[in-house]
């Protein structure tokens, strides 16, 4: 299992910093949702889900990531939800 970043906008996964890829393959993986998730929160990268996935793409997992854009933002759920 591979757990990617895929913007929602374009349907582009997260390959490095200010890189973006079609092709799952070729994006960075972050081994956890955990770690996708925290990722995001870090670097304030909105506007994107986490996908688990694996080798038959119909077992792949879509994850929301949900979290504060700014300070003003209420706390909410990490991932899910």
């Amino acid at each position: 299992m591979r757990a990617l970043i895929q913007r929602l906008d374009t349907g582009l996964y997260f390959q490095g910093l200010e890189q973006w890829t079609a092709n799952s393959q070729a994006a960075f993986d972050f081994k956890s949702s955990v770690n996708a998730r925290n990722y995001c929160v870090q670097h304030g990268i909105p506007n994107v889900q986490i996908i688990l996935k694996f080798d038959l793409d119909k077992y792949d997992i879509i994850l929301p990531a949900r979290y504060p854009q700014t300070r003003d933002d209420p706390p909410g759920p990490g991932v899910g939800c």
